[in-house]
């Protein structure tokens, strides 16, 4: 007597089957998870690094207001708290709906206490305009960087657009900073 075929409803076909599709749905998962770990990676790490530079930027040009004694330098602190903090309050923003909440305390993750030091140190050798200066052009020159980095890491039509605002309006501040330290002959 001869073998009958197996048909698809035995329950041997119908194990093999089974863990036939079981391997190929594991196999889709491990590939999907490779494909997303090589793909575009996200831009929050750098608009939460361009937020925390922001705050620095902000705190240092807040305590100048105070201290600086020539007109352009006042000029220029008042300008850079200002565009600084309208670029921030967008970054903010943009990252709050797109799902990531900044707190104070990793806001203030760049605070330098040594700004602090040689700003103090500055002020008794009263050459404050002149180093306050030097610091937020230092500081936005490395803003510029993160603005530019993010920049090229997104690809978001709209996020492009505002970062590409933030530089417009850091090279205008750029700008500023030269012609003061022309100004304070620095």
């Amino acid at each position: 007597m001869g073998r009958s075929p197996m048909s698809l409803s035995s329950p041997g076909v119908l194990f093999k089957m089974a863990l036939l599709v079981g391997g190929l749905v594991i196999l889709m998962i491990v590939v999907a998870v490779v494909i997303s770990s090589l793909g575009p990676k996200s831009s929050t790490p750098g608009l939460e690094s361009i937020a925390e530079r922001q705050q620095e930027i902000m705190r240092v040009a807040t305590e100048a207001a105070a201290q600086t004694q020539n007109q352009d330098a006042k000029n220029f602190v008042a300008n850079v708290n200002a565009t600084v903090s309208s670029s921030q309050t967008n970054v903010i923003k943009y990252l709050s709906a797109h799902g990531t909440k900044l707190g104070g305390k990793q806001l203030n993750f760049d605070k330098n206490t040594q700004t602090d030091t040689q700003l103090t140190a500055a002020l008794s050798a009263n050459n404050y305009d002149g180093a306050v200066t030097q610091q937020l052009t230092s500081q936005l020159q490395t803003y510029d960087t993160l603005l530019q980095t993010t920049f090229s890491q997104s690809s978001n039509t709209a996020l492009k657009q505002m970062l590409q605002a933030d530089y417009a309006g850091n090279q205008l501040l750029l700008q500023q900073s030269k012609a003061v330290e022309a100004e304070l002959g620095n």
